[in-house]
């Protein structure tokens, strides 16, 4: 359900946020446990576009450009 709606509206943290804290995780369980579901969900939908195509290595390329310059700004 997670990566469904994660997919529609991009992203459902701050939607979540009240069910994590009703369970009783502190803030840092809750960011790590956000952070562990991020993962699993972006790490399938970088397997779905690829089998379907829609990732190619242009695409690919472009994205760690992006994401490489992205670190250095907020490190910098």
């Amino acid at each position: 359900m997670y990566a469904f709606l994660s997919g529609l509206i991009g992203s459902i943290g701050p939607v979540l946020n009240p069910f994590y804290l009703n369970y009783g995780l502190v803030k840092e369980k809750m960011i790590a446990t956000k952070s562990a579901h991020v993962l699993v969900v972006h790490i399938a939908k970088i397997v779905t576009y690829a089998a379907l195509g829609v990732l190619t290595m242009p695409y690919l390329g472009y994205g760690l450009v992006i994401g490489i310059a992205m670190l250095f700004q907020a490190i910098g």
